[in-house]
């Protein structure tokens, strides 16, 4: 289904046709980013692109790339930005996930010119999207750079409250109890200190001001209550807000954390908290500037120690990008797991015979059961052939709609975890 309008579209391409003012105290001027960034056009698109196998516009030439290639490369006579409007293409009118999966291919590690403001832009184009209930986010990174895919986007409330007044039933009966060490503290301070930027504001006046996005927090959870934090045994009024993250509760830490969310331009802000937390074996979701706490995300998994344990850890990540509703790489993980069970029994003998030796084992002897089972291991390996499950994979068929990839990943997590709960040590 389409939910992307003409007019977001237009007004991304717009986007790269004439910028974007970058109005401050200091500077009036407008930041230019190519869409193909330091790639020419070419390569780009075959990227994305089989152009070999699309039709040539021009007579002398068989398809597409020839077209392309004289056109753009040996006598340039394309106008700029031709390509959002080529019917070949399909990103002016075409389906949804070809635009998107367009857009995400323009800030890939390896397209992306680092030299430039890539950020501003795509900042931008989410804000344009989450209109039509799209955003674009990091799903991975890649040496050390983010890789980013294309999720539904629910509007927040209009009325937000800070995790600790969220769950103040449940913190009160210890429903919710954690703790977050010292160590950890020390680095949510380095980490927001980092990105402590200084932003440019205006009151209701007109008045224009400047205020560091930690002060400005912290004056914004004032509004909810009144800070304090542990000094020698005493619960006081925060003066300092380092000392408030370090020795105040958990809870108020973590309140913090979703306000400067809020406040930051840092386009990938959640995720580098996620990270953070996980390093420190602090499991969170932190999903449209909310967090939720999880000790155990994936229960279930955790009496699982086969001779696999490639299994286990991608049940557990595809378990996480389920929950926070990241429904393709959440398919992705499940099926990596399931051709990982296949080869259970390697190397003592070959993934064919492996998979057959799986199904014998938890069919029990049962030769209608193994029947069975034998046509559900070939039914979603028939899936994982034909149908997109890994972004990256090209001429297979798209999966368009989240309930089906919900359907698809609970019926393959579900074979996953029935041979592992039945087969023999």
């Amino acid at each position: 289904m389409n939910y992307i309008s003409d007019i977001t579209r237009r007004d991304i391409f717009d986007l790269f046709k004439f910028g974007i003012d970058n109005c401050s105290i200091f500077d009036e001027s407008i930041i230019f980013y190519p869409y193909f960034g330091r790639l020419d056009e070419l390569d780009f698109l075959k990227r994305i692109y089989n152009l070999a196998s699309l039709p040539s516009f021009d007579s002398r030439f068989e398809n597409a790339e020839d077209d392309i290639w004289q056109h753009t490369i040996n006598n340039n006579d394309y106008e700029d930005f031709w390509v959002f409007d080529d019917a070949r293409f399909q990103l002016s009118n075409g389906a949804d996930n070809i635009f998107l999966n367009f857009i995400c291919e323009i800030f890939h590690p390896l397209v992306r010119d680092e030299k430039k403001d890539w950020k501003l832009f795509l900042k931008k184009i989410n804000s344009l999207l989450q209109e039509d209930g799209y955003e674009i986010y990091s799903v991975k990174r890649i040496s050390g750079k983010d890789v980013y895919g294309w999720k539904t986007y629910s509007k927040s409330p209009k009325i937000f409250f800070p995790f600790s007044i969220r769950f103040e039933a449940q913190i009160k009966k210890k429903e919710i109890n954690f703790t977050l060490p010292k160590n950890l503290r020390y680095q949510i301070v380095q980490f927001l200190t980092k990105n402590n930027e200084l932003l440019y504001l205006s009151d209701e006046t007109g008045y224009n001001y400047t205020q560091h996005v930690m002060d400005l927090t912290f004056q914004d959870l004032k509004s909810y209550y009144v800070p304090h934090n542990y000094v020698n045994n005493r619960f006081i009024p925060s003066s300092n807000i380092d000392d408030f993250i370090l020795h105040t509760t958990p809870y108020s830490v973590i309140d913090f954390i979703e306000l400067f969310e809020k406040n930051s331009l840092v386009t990938d802000f959640s995720e580098k908290v996620v990270e953070l937390f996980k390093v420190n074996n602090r499991n969170i979701i932190f999903k449209n500037g909310e967090i939720s706490i999880h000790n155990n995300l994936i229960q279930e998994t955790n009496k699982f120690y086969g001779k696999e344990k490639g299994v286990e850890e991608l049940l557990i990540e595809a378990n996480i990008f389920f929950e926070k509703q990241n429904y393709p790489i959440a398919c992705e993980k499940i099926w990596d797991a399931f051709e990982r069970l296949k080869t259970y029994y390697l190397p003592t003998i070959d993934k064919k015979q492996s998979i057959q030796k799986i199904i014998r084992q938890i069919s029990a002897g049962d030769l209608h059961i193994e029947k069975i089972f034998n046509t559900e291991f070939k039914y979603l390996t028939d899936i994982g052939n034909n149908f997109r499950i890994r972004h990256h994979e090209k001429n297979k068929f798209d999966i368009n709609e989240d309930h089906h990839y919900i359907y698809l990943y609970v019926r393959c997590k579900q074979l996953i975890l029935y041979v592992l709960e039945n087969i023999p040590d």
